[in-house]
């Protein structure tokens, strides 16, 4: 069996996270879950508008660094889920 660290291997966490992605057509029926992306979404926008030249590459940095580091989220749960999907049933 492979350590934990290399469980998050480059290529392994693009992979979970394209399935992931290919998965979320399942938060569709989620109603909580839609009303927070879209504030998050309008909040986003209003954010980026706001900023001045100067603090808006600042803000695209971030944003793509919440978006990176969100794959290994994705890849965490994925694991967990799998080593521990079971149990979790039985809570």
């Amino acid at each position: 069996m492979e350590s934990f660290k290399e469980l998050f291997d480059k290529d392994i966490v693009e992979s979970i996270s394209t399935l992931v992605e290919k998965k979320m057509s399942i938060l569709e029926d989620v109603q909580d879950f839609k009303e927070k992306d879209k504030k998050l979404a309008f909040c986003m926008e209003d954010l980026e508008n706001a900023l001045p030249d100067e603090l808006r590459e600042k803000y695209d940095e971030v944003m793509r660094l919440m978006y990176q580091t969100e794959d290994y989220y994705f890849t965490l749960a994925y694991l967990l889920g799998a080593k521990y999907g079971e149990k979790m049933g039985k809570i």
